[in-house]
């Protein structure tokens, strides 16, 4: 029987460089996940429904912050004032909508009048919980037809 402990270990380490190697890269970048209240109950949302993941990519260096999405091309954040990747806040005035998009200690929060209090960030498991029932829901629905 052939020992193959050398080639585990090397695999072990390669698998351990890569995630380094990725973890470094994209330590600059935080996702943000969103969900969207469909309906509400005495000001309490009682159903809710997931929508894109955005991810914010932060300059310290030029005190810009470009995010992007699945549905929305690569845009850089202006009049910015950054610290770090979990803390920095950006006004983007363009005309039409005026919002504040900010990360303090890690919690997101955006304000203006482009998205109302029926569109928020959430947490990832959460957000996966969501996009597992709506699956499951569109799978249910397709069989029961």
């Amino acid at each position: 029987m052939a020992d193959n402990s050398g080639s585990t270990w090397g695999f072990m380490i390669f698998i351990f460089a890569l995630g380094a190697w990725y973890k470094y890269e994209h330590a600059n970048e935080v996702p943000v996940y969103f969900a969207y209240c469909n309906a509400r109950e005495n000001a309490v949302c009682v159903e809710e429904s997931s929508s894109n993941k955005a991810m914010y990519k932060v300059s310290f260096e030029n005190q810009i912050v470009v995010t992007w999405s699945d549905l929305n091309a690569p845009e850089a954040l202006e009049h910015c004032v950054v610290a770090d990747v979990k803390n920095w806040r950006c006004h983007s005035p363009d005309g039409v909508f005026t919002d504040t998009f900010a990360m303090a200690d890690g919690e997101y929060s955006r304000t203006g009048s482009l998205y109302g209090p029926d569109m928020y960030a959430i947490g990832v498991w959460k957000w996966r919980w969501i996009e597992a029932r709506q699956m499951a829901m569109t799978y249910l629905n397709r069989k029961i037809k």
